[in-house]
């Protein structure tokens, strides 16, 4: 009696959305085929496909007498999905992805695990999903009806257009924002807004510019327009609540010296100095990762069980003042480091590997002496502790400056990898 089916599927279309097939591939235990089948599914989208084939793999599946199932695909968004790793934006993605949990009820285990298209049983499936196609007779009129829709599209999604070119010069200028820089990128954001006025990233993005600029007045207004209009609000949310501290006074300067002459009491000072590097690290860190991901920088940037321990502290928050607050500011401090460390292919080439491994030393060893001041004890530590802390500060001040006064145009502001995965073929 067999105990497990490995099972290779895959989703195609010609055109995206376009006519589609799905191709499916079964083996034992051994590795020997035990079934094949293919199926044209009308027009569809690559992921939906992805999804369908999927579907379909568990059903057959349920005609053997298995407990364990091993699902294989080359579609990358689809498998991080399924572990976890990837929220479901897309309504119809999210009904299949149920759909998909509804089916592995029955049986004990079902994984899911990627592959290249390369690998032998995925291309198997590949050509059964073309195949597919092939053989429906109404495959070639609906993929000539599609791409004529899609044209007719295109022409007026002007509105797109002027929003990724807005993005584009973002990126190319945003370490050197000349006014004539500002006057063009706020340009190509407002007619896209015109354009197109349901779309609510431009003003994501002009919220960002203006805040670089220091125009707050104008980037409160724009980052309130993203929280009325999408339930992507953390960075916006933290965005707002640093301009609501500017207002009201209620923030440490940003440069470390002038955080060294506010106060003269050395007990008060190595509070002050914890404040800033804690802040001045929230800043670092959100800098880099919003260059590569854009507004998306806190979900793709940050691992999930991180962001559910600082959404769960901020849903227990005894201050209601808290529950206002971006989920950033509940990170632990010991979390900076980590997240810098699993993102160092990110930060190296802004940093430099040696300063980066420096930058990540400093912070562990500075947890004892942080949590020390910060819990009433640092009047306790030696003048050799406190240099260190002092010493940190500096360097982090340095590479501050430095992300700041590098051009990053090489680095990619307009989409996140799973909008790739997402919108390719």
């Amino acid at each position: 009696m067999m105990k497990k089916l490995i099972i290779y599927t895959d989703g195609a279309c010609r055109g995206n959305p376009g006519p589609a097939g799905i191709g499916i591939v079964i083996c034992n235990e051994s590795g020997k085929i035990i079934k094949e089948d293919k199926e044209f599914i009308g027009n569809a989208t690559n992921n939906i496909a992805e999804y369908r084939a999927l579907i379909k793999a568990l059903e057959l599946a349920n005609d053997f007498s298995v407990t364990r199932v091993e699902c294989f695909s080359d579609s990358e968004l689809m498998v991080r999905q399924l572990n976890g790793a990837y929220r479901v934006k897309d309504e119809k993605l999210g009904k299949l992805f149920l759909l998909v949990k509804e089916k592995e009820r029955r049986f004990e285990e079902v994984t899911y695990s990627h592959l290249p298209r390369e690998e032998r049983h995925i291309k198997r499936a590949d050509t059964l999903a073309n195949l597919a196609m092939d053989e429906d007779k109404l495959s070639e009129r609906v993929y000539d009806k599609e791409k004529e829709r899609r044209k007719a599209k295109e022409l007026k999604e002007d509105g797109w257009t002027y929003f990724v070119k807005g993005k584009e010069l973002f990126s190319k200028y945003r370490d050197d924002l000349s006014s004539g820089h500002v006057e063009e990128i706020e340009m190509c954001f407002r007619k896209a807004i015109e354009l197109k006025p349901n779309l609510w990233a431009p003003h994501y993005y002009l919220g960002e510019l203006f805040y670089s600029i220091e125009q707050y007045p104008a980037a409160k207004v724009e980052f309130e327009i993203v929280l009325e209009n999408t339930q992507d609000t953390e960075p916006a949310k933290y965005y707002l609540g640093e301009i609501r501290r500017f207002e009201a006074g209620n923030t440490l300067p940003k440069k470390l010296e002038e955080v060294r002459t506010m106060v003269n009491n050395p007990i008060l000072l190595n509070h002050a100095l914890i404040e800033w590097l804690e802040n001045a690290l929230r800043d670092l860190i959100q800098e880099v990762l919003s260059r590569k991901y854009g507004e998306e920088w806190w979900w793709e940037g940050v691992d999930i069980n991180t962001r559910k321990e600082c959404a769960e502290r901020k849903q227990e928050a005894q201050l209601k003042e808290e529950r206002k607050l971006s989920e950033l500011l509940f990170i632990d401090f010991h979390t900076y480091a980590e997240i810098i460390e699993k993102k160092k292919k990110i930060f190296t080439p802004i940093l430099g590997k040696t300063e980066i491994d420096e930058l990540i030393n400093r912070l562990k060893k500075l947890i004892p002496i942080r949590n020390a001041i910060m819990h009433c004890k640092g009047q306790y530590l030696s003048e050799e502790t406190i240099s260190r802390l002092k010493e940190s500060c500096t360097e982090l001040q340095k590479l501050i400056e430095k992300v700041r006064g590098r051009c990053l145009s090489d680095m990619r502001l307009p989409t996140t990898k799973e909008d790739s995965l997402s919108h390719g073929a």
